[in-house]
């Protein structure tokens, strides 16, 4: 075994050695994001971008510009890096000033150079897959020698998982994207005494914002605290994948292989249900799928409920697959149907306080059809599949002249996640037409399986990929953990092909993981790729930042850089008593002004409680709350809420704009019945005291 450890990691010297010259020497222009600071304005920035040769500007979603960087040397990146107009840079080595390995290149000038590159990076991926394997392998046997029980083996690498998944999502983290505000502003509501469905609109993420809640109960800085719950569901997730892994696979090399790939696809913040639930819901059909005991079926009734109550939609996906599960977990329609009835009889009466709740407040059938037509707006605005039935859009396509370009390698990810469900069922077959099909208690595990992953890949992949693919992480990587050692243990002719075909898969599981997460960008992020003597300095750096009442690291949006001065005027010019209305899609501001949305709704997107009805009742409620300000963003949606906007006009007489760099400009409203008591000197703005006239 320690020959095939020196072999493997000879190998996988050999492939990393190539894949690193490969881009070292890679001439073409690579794209960069920067951060540039607030004081820098538009001239200045554009001097900027001639001086360090940054071309192609192009604004991405928040802060950062997207450059094609095209002086590559050490001197002109470690000058921009060290700028004081430079707040921030990504896909560049901070301390080696270069671009990282993995950064996107532009194409290359000609066929020949491309084809080059990717035969070289193949055999690059192919050395230190066979590296990695033959390393692995050799790392097992040793514990094995070692005589550790499998099942504390399990335990520790559950535990890495967890604690390694914690620091990596804590200390990366460089600002809550927008949606995620949704469920903070919601949670700064909640610290009011105000409730969702009661005070303020819910399409069916309840405990989304009290968990947020209570952890802002226990940390008084909002981010900080949001930043210890979403870290730790993340971390939790990791560990449930292990376990979940192991289970279904036999392997804690497999377990701990697709652990690491759904923590390197690096889900979007607000979207840890995703992973937590679908890893906790998944352990506890296979538990009942092992011992359909009445213990077991509230255990799944149980999980099955909490998800409902983070996101009714994930708890139907759940539902289904826990369902799936009792036919195959038991023999005769009879005790199916008792299985199913148990199920679904505990689920109702679990959530039958809540559904009594909304019922006495907005009423159910309101609040499944907001829900409803919510889900419905988002999904026609960024599924592959129109409204007319079947009719596809563009679905993801690969582009031949630009080989190892991240899309295709985001395209390849897309459908290996959709062909994954489908080789199960393949496998599944071919043992039956072998005569050597599971036991029942194993088809009871991997049917709801693929059928899990099934509807996740249809319901859950969307527009854009790249922040769309996690969402997906815990069934396919789960899937693929399965259909590994299935494929592994074929004996006769059937072994090359089969072993080859898991290699290749592999490999272009791993381009793809790499374009969707950034594994090395979050580690350079999170400080990890420095000397350890840095890395509590980093640690102490993000908590500060965390608690800041606006860092500039932590800004989520071109928005609030732009109010930094207005949020300084509603902290001296109103009371905390007094709310806040910004029309339009910003969530952020409510909680970086610290101050409550009015209206009972925290923002407005189309399809979001945009019908007449919910208008009116936004007016309703506003008018009878103390609102000095109004904000109007420029966004086209704001358009579409003509009942609301009407009022704004009526009620709120304008006070100025507030420019906004490659957006236009933030219109500042003030409140007609509002009695000013002096003027501010900073803004010019109004103060007023409490109370209108």
């Amino acid at each position: 075994m320690r020959k095939l450890f020196l072999i493997g990691l000879l190998l996988a010297g050999a492939g990393a050695a190539v894949y690193a010259v490969v881009r070292s020497t890679d001439p073409r222009p690579a794209y960069v994001h920067v951060h540039w600071n607030t004081t820098v304005d538009e001239s200045a920035r554009r001097t900027l971008e001639r001086t360090y040769s940054l071309e192609r500007p192009r604004q991405t979603e928040g802060l950062p510009y997207t450059y094609a960087l095209t002086d590559l040397s050490r001197t002109n990146i470690q000058a921009l890096v060290e700028n004081p107009a430079v707040e921030d840079t990504q896909n560049i080595h901070r301390t080696r000033f270069r671009p990282g390995l993995f950064t996107p290149r532009l194409p290359y000038p000609t066929w020949a150079q491309a084809w080059m590159a990717v035969g070289l990076t193949l055999l690059s991926a192919g050395l230190l897959l066979a590296g990695g394997v033959a390393t692995v392998l050799a790392s097992v046997a040793g514990l094995r020698t070692l005589r550790i029980p499998k099942r504390m083996q399990v335990h520790v690498a559950a535990g890495g998982a967890c604690i390694g998944t914690w620091l990596i999502r804590f200390l990366a983290l460089t600002g809550f994207p927008n949606d995620h505000f949704l469920y903070l502003a919601p949670a700064q509501q909640m610290l009011a005494g105000e409730w969702p469905s009661r005070d303020f609109v819910d399409p069916g993420t309840p405990l989304m914002y009290v968990v947020s809640f209570v952890a802002q109960l226990f940390v008084d800085s909002p981010l900080l605290a949001e930043a210890l719950v979403v870290s730790t569901a993340f971390g939790l997730a990791a560990a449930l994948t292990v376990y979940a892994a192991f289970a279904v696979s036999g392997s804690l090399s497999i377990a701990v292989a697709v652990t690491a790939a759904e923590v390197a696809l690096f889900p979007r913040s607000y979207h840890y249900p995703k992973l937590l639930f679908l890893a906790a819901g998944v352990l506890a059909m296979w538990r009942y799928a092992r011992d359909p005991s009445f213990a077991r079926t509230a255990v799944l009734a149980g999980c099955i409920a909490v998800t409902f109550l983070f996101r009714h939609d994930l708890a139907v996906y759940l539902g289904i697959a826990a369902l799936t599960t009792v036919l195959f977990a038991h023999s005769g329609w009879t005790t199916r149907a008792r299985g199913t009835a148990q199920i679904l009889g505990l689920v109702a009466l679990l959530l039958a306080p809540y559904l009594w709740y909304v019922e006495a407040t907005v009423g159910l059938s309101p609040h499944i059809a907001s829900g409803a037509e919510y889900s419905r707006s988002e999904i026609e605005e960024t599924s592959f599949i129109r409204s007319a039935p079947f009719a596809l859009v563009r679905l993801p396509t690969f582009e031949l002249s630009t080989m190892l370009s991240a899309d295709n390698a985001l395209a390849s990810l897309f459908y290996l996640f959709h062909i994954l469900p489908l080789l199960a069922i393949g496998v599944l077959v071919w043992r039956r037409a072998h005569g050597i099909a599971l036991a029942r208690s194993d088809l009871a595990m991997i049917v709801p399986l693929i059928v899990l992953a099934a509807i996740a890949n249809f319901a859950l992949l969307r527009r854009p990929l790249q922040g769309r693919l996690p969402d997906v992480a815990v069934p396919v990587c789960l899937l693929a953990a399965w259909l590994i050692p299935q494929a592994w243990r074929c004996g006769g002719t059937r072994r090359f092909i089969s072993r080859a075909l898991v290699l290749t898969l592999t490999g272009v599981a791993i381009a793809g993981v790499n374009a969707t997460g950034a594994p090395m960008e979050q580690l350079n992020r999170a400080g990890l790729l420095s000397r350890p003597d840095h890395w509590l300095a980093h640690a102490r750096q993000v908590v500060m930042e965390l608690q800041e009442p606006i860092s500039l690291r932590q800004i989520p949006s071109r928005y609030i850089e732009a109010l930094v001065p207005f949020l300084g005027y509603v902290d001296r010019c109103t009371s905390p008593d007094q709310r806040l209305f910004v029309a339009g899609n910003a969530p952020e501001i409510y909680v970086f002004a610290r101050r409550l949305f009015a209206g009972g709704q925290p923002m407005l997107r189309a399809g979001f409680y945009s019908t007449t009805r919910d208008q009116r009742l936004l007016i309703q409620k506003m008018r009878t709350q103390d609102v000095p300000l109004a904000l109007v963003l420029p966004q086209n949606d704001v358009a579409s809420f003509t009942l609301v906007m009407d009022e704004l006009e009526n009620a709120f007489r304008p006070a100025g704009e507030i420019p906004v760099e490659g957006i236009g400009s933030i219109l500042v409203r003030v409140n007609r019945r509002a009695r000013p008591h002096g003027v501010d000197v900073v803004t010019g703005l109004p103060c007023f005291q409490q109370g209108l006239g």
